[in-house]
């Protein structure tokens, strides 16, 4: 059995949950996490409510795709296994 395009599949994911993961890093950095409650700091509260809005979307694809990368690779951990058991079942190796 050939992994390697699913091995290939499972490095997009990585790829999509670090490039989310890396988003989330950047966009945390612009939180700010005191509390504006003046009159005068209308603006900073908006900015508060769009900033966690936007990093609540953010968390729940990042914990998403976190799921499906390692559900895929205990899989793909899975397979590997059973083709090296069934192979060495049959007395070929490779």
């Amino acid at each position: 059995m050939r992994l390697f395009p699913f091995l290939i599949g499972w490095l997009a994911v990585l790829v999509v949950w670090l490039v989310l993961w890396v988003w989330r890093r950047s966009l945390g950095r612009q939180e700010d996490e005191s509390i504006h409650v003046l009159d005068s700091e209308v603006g900073q509260i908006a900015q508060q409510v769009e900033v966690g809005q936007k990093l609540d979307k953010l968390d729940w694809w990042v914990k998403i795709v976190s799921i499906v990368l390692v559900v895929y690779g205990v899989a793909l951990a899975g397979l590997y296994v059973y083709a090296a058991w069934d192979a060495s079942s049959r007395g070929v190796l490779g």
